[in-house]
C-alpha cells in the first residue's frame, strides 16, 4: 500500500476534457465581462445607492435631494454611464439640493395637511355620513394626485432642467399620459410594501437593497418613456434649425431641457 501511495503523489491524475470544460464554463461565467460578474456588480452598486440614500434621508429636509440623487444615480446605472455611483449620488445631490429640497417642503406640507383632512373627514363621517363622505372622497383623490407628484417630481428634476412649477407640473402630465409606466411603477412600490409587510426576511433585504431596486427599476421605466419624448423633441429642434436655416435666421434656443408633455 505504501508503494501504491508513492506512485499516486509521483504521477498525480491529469485532468480529464470534461473537467477542464467545467472549470472553463465557471471561469466565463465570472470573468469580467461575464452576465454573473455584471449582475453581481449591478447588485453591489444599488445596495451602496440604498446606502447613501437612507443615510442622506436621515435629516428628513435632505429627503428630496436624496431622493433626486437617487433617480439621477439609478438613470446612469440603467443606462450604463456611471462612473461610480458614489460620485455620481454625491454630484447630483449637490446640484438637486436647492429645488429638491423646496418641493420636498411643499410636498411634505401638502401631505399633512391632506392626511389631516382625510382623518377629520373620516372619524366625522362614522358618526354622521353624508356630506363627509364626499369630502372624504375628494381627499383621497388629492391624496392620489400628490402620490403622483411624489413619483416622478423628483425624478423630473433628476433628469431634466426647470423651474419648480413646470417641474412639478410636467410630472402630473408624465403620470396622466403615460398610465401603464404609473401602474407598474405603483406595482413595483406595492410589492415592496407587501412583501415588508408579510415576509420577515424581507425587512433585512430592504434595507440593504430595498430603495436602491425601486430607484433602478423605476429609472428602467423611466428611460423608455422619455426616449420617445426626447426623440420627438429633438425632431422638433431640428425641424426648428431647419426652417431658420431656409429663412435665413438663427434657430430659437429653447429655455428648458424637459420635453413639453
Amino acid at each position: 500500500s505504501a508503494r501504491r501511495v508513492s506512485l499516486w503523489t509521483a504521477f498525480p491524475q491529469v485532468p480529464s476534457k470534461a473537467d477542464v470544460g467545467k472549470g472553463a464554463v465557471v471561469m466565463g461565467i465570472f470573468r469580467p465581462d461575464g452576465k454573473a460578474y455584471a449582475f453581481l456588480a449591478k447588485l453591489s452598486n444599488i445596495a451602496i445607492l440604498n446606502f447613501w440614500f437612507v443615510l442622506c434621508s436621515l435629516p428628513v429636509f435632505t429627503f428630496g435631494a436624496s431622493l433626486s440623487a437617487m433617480y439621477a444615480s439609478a438613470y446612469k446605472l440603467a443606462e450604463g454611464t456611471e462612473n461610480t455611483v458614489t460620485r455620481d449620488f454625491f454630484a447630483a445631490f449637490r446640484a438637486n439640493f436647492g429645488q429638491s429640497t423646496k418641493m420636498w417642503l411643499i410636498q411634505a406640507a401638502a401631505g399633512g395637511l391632506l392626511g389631516a383632512e382625510i382623518w377629520f373627514w373620516y372619524i366625522r363621517r362614522a358618526s354622521q355620513g353624508g356630506m363627509e363622505d364626499a369630502m372624504l372622497v375628494v381627499g383621497v383623490c388629492l391624496l392620489v394626485v400628490w402620490l403622483l407628484e411624489m413619483l416622478y417630481g423628483f425624478a423630473m428634476q433628476a433628469r431634466f432642467e426647470n423651474t419648480l412649477k413646470n417641474t412639478m407640473r410636467n410630472a402630473l402630465l408624465f403620470a396622466y399620459r403615460n398610465p401603464l409606466a404609473t401602474c407598474l411603477q405603483a406595482a413595483v412600490f406595492a410589492a415592496g410594501v407587501w412583501l415588508n409587510t408579510t415576509i420577515v426576511f424581507a425587512n433585512i433585504a430592504f434595507l440593504v437593497y430595498g430603495f436602491g431596486c425601486f430607484g433602478y427599476l423605476s429609472a428602467r421605466l423611466h428611460l423608455a418613456v422619455f426616449a420617445r419624448q426626447e426623440s420627438r423633441r429633438a425632431a422638433l429642434a431640428d425641424g426648428e434649425k431647419a426652417a431658420a436655416a431656409n429663412a435665413g435666421m438663427p434657430a430659437s434656443a429653447k429655455n428648458s431641457a424637459q420635453p413639453e408633455y
